[in-house]
């Protein structure tokens, strides 16, 4: 893993940009909700980016019209990210497999989205290897939110 300083506002503008195409076609807004000022955060950048592209892809693909907001928050020694979206929403029931390779959920929308259920595996191993965790809260048929943090230089 390369560590490096990065910063989260280019970071997070890069991949909001990269998901644009995906979002063409639907009524859905891609925005960001950042603080000016973050604290430093040393991380591999390409790892970051992925985990980013990963969420926001999902976010994207699962939500027909609305919103996907990416946010950060200082809390103490780490940096919480989180990406929100308008979407289908999960139900409860699968939020515990959510992250575990292979899993696709069992919904019209899931079904037609293809994919091959380890975007959110690699996700979770890449914030576990900075020492990060990640977590998703969602509620059927009003959208989802996934969250990971990552420790602060």
């Amino acid at each position: 893993m390369i560590s490096e300083e990065i910063d989260l506002h280019e970071l997070i503008d890069e991949c909001l940009e990269s998901s644009m195409p995906l979002a063409r076609g639907k009524q859905l807004k891609l925005e960001k909700n950042v603080p000016l000022e973050l604290p430093p955060l040393a991380a591999d950048r390409t790892k970051v980016k992925q985990i980013l592209l990963n969420l926001l892809s999902n976010a994207v693909k699962f939500t027909t019209q609305g919103r996907v907001l990416v946010s950060v928050v200082a809390e103490g020694e780490a940096v919480r990210v989180s990406v929100a979206d308008t979407g289908v929403g999960i139900r409860e029931d699968d939020l515990a497999r959510l992250f575990e390779p292979f899993q696709q959920l069992d919904n019209p929308v899931a079904r037609g989205a293809g994919g091959t259920g380890l975007g959110l595996a690699i996700s979770k191993k890449f914030v576990e290897l900075h020492g990060g965790r990640v977590w998703a809260e969602s509620r059927e048929n009003q959208g989802s939110t996934f969250h990971f943090t990552l420790p602060l230089i």
